[in-house]
């Protein structure tokens, strides 16, 4: 069977030839290859025997979350760089057609870049994400939300060429994801976590103005993927919206879940998969996650970066309505013995594939200098296991 039967049959929660093995690129396939992108996923796929689940960013250039990101046409920026204290930032007065932002944020000198770069889990082309270093967002009240839209770019066909090229190259090796941010994630990079989360409570419904900024643009980005290229699957990342970043279930609930219901429906409407990836702890949100639409969730991990014991007892919430992928610690592959990796591949293994919709993976993306015998002893684990 090929790769890509074997995951549609598991994310179908059907019965694959044996239990399927995919890889997170994260920082290890550019530490690897030199190059990150869906490209080296490809070869990864190749090189270890692995199944693919191949991401394509398909979000356009982020002026929100990058400072070097291009503005939309029409847009003019002024940027300046201002010292206090010793530290250096940036700041960025936008002007648009329906009014003017301005931001802050630290710029990331030299000697911090070199000493972040020096963690044995990034490579020398690492680059920090600049979010954290934000000192005042673009956005502070309401009167900043019609301006916010003009700095969303168009999508491009330079972008839906890529998407295609991805589809072709992969064939039968995976399943080819278009990756997008989710509007939390969005509304993080433009107003900040804390002020979202406290925005919750004392003004929600300028929550859902903000939310509903992003999920348009979203909502058309995804239609026009799926009806133009081809691709597999949605892949959205809800990593701000996880309880591990301070939401709960009553919050997710209201303000999280009919965002997903509404890109679900779109994506199910062009016959696509939708992914719906949690790096944190989410064992409280699968009984709500379950009856959603959503039909891969990933990544599960394990304490202390989640809260997930036992994927058996994962997979018996959601039984056969969503396929779990993960849970195998990306520091055990970084730093554990191979024995030790291929012994917890296994623990996993054993409990999670009597139930169907079960793929063995990382609790996110690996590090760099992961050492190479205990990814492939971690492919091995479950190409091992008997199924029938």
């Amino acid at each position: 069977m090929l790769s890509k039967g074997r995951l549609v049959d598991a994310v179908l929660c059907e019965c694959p030839d044996r239990v399927p093995v995919v890889l997170r690129p994260g920082r290890f396939v550019e530490w690897l290859y030199g190059d990150g992108s869906w490209r080296g996923q490809v070869r990864i796929v190749k090189d270890f025997g692995c199944d693919g689940f191949i991401y394509v960013d398909a979000w356009p250039p982020d002026p929100l979350l990058f400072s070097d990101a291009s503005f939309p046409e029409g847009v003019s920026v002024k940027k300046k760089i201002v010292v206090e204290n010793g530290r250096r930032f940036l700041v960025r007065e936008v002007v648009t057609r329906r009014g003017c932002l301005r931001e802050v944020r630290r710029l990331v000198d030299d000697e911090l870049l070199s000493r972040l770069r020096s963690m044995d889990i990034v490579s020398d082309k690492w680059v920090p994400e600049e979010y954290p270093l934000i000192k005042e967002y673009f956005v502070k009240d309401y009167g900043d939300l019609d301006a916010l839209e003009c700095l969303l770019n168009p999508f491009t066909g330079g972008m839906l060429n890529e998407l295609r090229e991805a589809v072709c190259v992969t064939g039968g090796k995976g399943l080819v994801h278009a990756s997008f941010p989710s509007p939390v994630n969005e509304a993080v990079h433009a107003y900040g976590l804390k002020n979202l989360l406290v925005a919750c409570y004392r003004d929600p419904g300028f929550v859902e103005e903000l939310l509903e900024v992003f999920q348009s643009y979203l909502v058309d980005l995804i239609e026009v993927v799926l009806r133009e290229t081809g691709v597999d699957a949605v892949y959205v990342s809800w990593c701000y919206g996880s309880l591990s970043a301070g939401w709960n279930p009553r919050l997710w609930k209201r303000f999280i879940e009919p965002l997903v219901r509404e890109q679900v429906e779109v994506t199910r409407a062009y016959g696509g998969f939708y992914h719906y990836y949690d790096d944190g702890a989410c064992m409280r949100l699968l009984p709500l996650i379950k009856d959603t639409g959503v039909d891969i969730l990933s990544t599960l991990p394990p304490p202390p970066a989640g809260d997930v014991e036992s994927m058996g007892e994962a997979k018996k919430i959601v039984g056969d309505r969503v396929c779990l992928v993960g849970n195998l610690s990306i520091e055990l592959l970084r730093y554990g013995r191979v024995e030790e990796v291929e012994r917890e591949a296994r623990r996993i293994v054993g409990e999670a594939a009597p139930y169907l919709g079960f793929i063995l993976g990382p609790s996110d993306g690996l590090h760099a200098y992961t050492p190479l015998e205990n990814v492939r002893a971690f492919i091995r684990a479950a190409e091992e296991y008997p199924l029938v």
